[in-house]
C-alpha cells in the first residue's frame, strides 16, 4: 500500500487543492505531477521501493532525485539538507526526495524543509523489504546486516500517516 498527500488532500501542513493524478504503483487521489513545481517527499523502509519508484518517477516526469546514499553528497548531511532547503526557494523545482521517514515529525520536518508539494510513503510489508534486502546487497553481507538493522528500526518506530491521507 503507498499513503500519499499531496494537493486536494491533507498533507503535514493541512493544506489542500488540486485534482486526481496517477503514479506507477500507487493508487491516488492527489493533484498531477505534469507541469510547474513539483517536489515529491519519497518516504518507506529500507528495501520498500523508494528508489525504483523515484527512477520511475523521474522517467515519467522529468524530475531530478535526491537521495543521501547517492555518491554526489559523499555522506555529506550537510551537503544534502543545503541542497534539499535550496528546492523549497526554487519556483521552477521538480524533484523527487528520498527520505527514511518513518516517524510522522520527520516526514513533515522534510515536507517543510523541501517545501513538498507531494509526499508518498510505501509502506511495504515488511517481509517483502526483507527479501529484497537480501536479494540486492547478497554480495556484501556486512550491508545486509546494516540494512535488516535499519528495516527493524524502521518498523518499530513507524507511525502511519493520519487515515485522511490514505487513498484507496
Amino acid at each position: 500500500m503507498a499513503v500519499d498527500y499531496g494537493p486536494g488532500q491533507p498533507g503535514p501542513s493541512g493544506s489542500s487543492s488540486g485534482g486526481p493524478r496517477s503514479l506507477p504503483g500507487v493508487t491516488t487521489r492527489a493533484a498531477t505531477l505534469d507541469g510547474g513545481r513539483v517536489v515529491v517527499l519519497l518516504c518507506g523502509a529500507p528495501g520498500s521501493g523508494k528508489s525504483t519508484l523515484a527512477r520511475e518517477l523521474a522517467a515519467e516526469r522529468r524530475l531530478s532525485i535526491y537521495d543521501l546514499d547517492d555518491p554526489q553528497w559523499q555522506g555529506s548531511e550537510t551537503a544534502f539538507r543545503r541542497a534539499i532547503r535550496s528546492l523549497a526557494l526554487d519556483q521552477h523545482a521538480r524533484a523527487v526526495v528520498i527520505r527514511s521517514g518513518a516517524r510522522a515529525r520527520s516526514r513533515d520536518h522534510w515536507a517543510a524543509m523541501s517545501g513538498a508539494t507531494h509526499a508518498i510513503v510505501l509502506d511495504t510489508p515488511a517481509t517483502l523489504c526483507r527479501l529484497r534486502i537480501i536479494e540486492r546487497d547478497r554480495r556484501y553481507p556486512h550491508t545486509i546486516t546494516q540494512q535488516l538493522a535499519a528495516l527493524s528500526q524502521w518498523y518499530r518506530n513507524y507511525q502511519p500517516p493520519p487515515p485522511e491521507w490514505i487513498h484507496p
